[in-house]
């Protein structure tokens, strides 16, 4: 049976994710694929610049609050790890349904599926404290389509913290919003071919919502 772990980044970097970095790790938004998909946090929270992947296969950063990543004053924020995946352009990209992504994690059952307008959220009752020290076994995953391109979001907060609750679907609906927001309305597919840092050993893509899947909810081993 396959499982969907928590993303392995996180492991390497959810002790300075949630603590002081001392630095300043902080970017205020991250862009993918030419500018296509344009990642900006909710207030208090930042991208962590380190953690900023862009491939041809797939893009991803890792956001957490601003005043873990600078020594610069920010508003306040609850603890909490997300994480961004962005897929490649695709004309035929459609919003998934939470119960689509709920099949995914089969046969673990949902604390919550919710379709909203724009995005599809799920509230899982384990895997989120894989990778994170501290974290709530409760976790939130996410799916949208912006300008062609499937992006995924999760959210992965403390041991009973709020946002390992309701307040992490909030957190995830407003990260929605701001990079739809961010984004321009629509992207060519050359867009992919103007991004600077991407690579071409990406293996080949399998059309589809199936074949998208995987790229948002990696596998581990």
């Amino acid at each position: 049976m396959r499982r969907w772990p928590v993303p392995p980044v996180l492991a390497l970097l959810a002790l300075t994710a949630c603590g002081d970095t001392g630095g300043d790790e902080a970017l205020a938004s991250a862009g993918f694929y030419g500018g296509a998909v344009v990642v900006s946090g909710p207030a208090g929270y930042c991208v962590d610049r380190r953690t900023v992947r862009r491939r041809a296969g797939g893009g991803f950063a890792l956001l957490t609050t601003c005043a873990a990543l600078s020594d610069e004053a920010a508003p306040p924020a609850s603890p909490a790890v997300i994480t961004v995946s962005v897929l490649p352009f695709d004309a035929t990209a459609r919003q998934p349904r939470a119960s689509e992504i709920a099949a995914r994690f089969a046969p673990v059952k949902p604390l919550a599926a919710r379709d909203g307008k724009g995005i599809a959220l799920l509230h899982l009752p384990q895997g989120g404290d894989r990778g994170v020290p501290g974290g709530d076994p409760r976790y939130w995953r996410a799916s949208m389509v912006v300008g062609g391109h499937l992006v995924g979001l999760a959210a992965y907060g403390r041991r009973g913290s709020a946002v390992a609750g309701p307040e992490g679907g909030a957190l995830l609906r407003d990260l929605a919003a701001r990079i739809r927001a961010a984004s321009p309305p629509a992207a060519p597919p050359a867009a992919a071919a103007d991004d600077p840092a991407r690579t071409v050993s990406a293996k080949p893509r399998t059309r589809g919502l199936r074949g998208m899947f995987p790229g948002l909810f990696p596998e581990e081993g």
